[in-house]
């Protein structure tokens, strides 16, 4: 199942393409020039999956499965 509810992750980023989590958007505040929120280096998307991860066969259930990610 999922939750409906939105969290929003400070971090290096998150990986827009990964299939277990639901972006919803972001933003950028970095000042390398790449103009993207997609994480290059995995510490965001390690955070926004243990944060909201779906809830599926892939592996395990996280704090709120599904949450809308920014």
């Amino acid at each position: 199942g999922a939750v409906g509810v939105d969290i929003t992750v400070l971090d290096a980023g998150i990986y827009t393409k990964h299939p277990d989590l639901t972006i919803a958007g972001g933003k950028d505040c970095s000042r390398d020039g790449k103009k993207t929120f997609s994480n290059d280096n995995g510490h965001g998307s390690h955070v926004a999956g243990t944060a909201a991860a779906e809830d599926n066969a892939g592996g395990g259930v996280d704090t709120a499965p599904g949450a809308r990610l920014w």
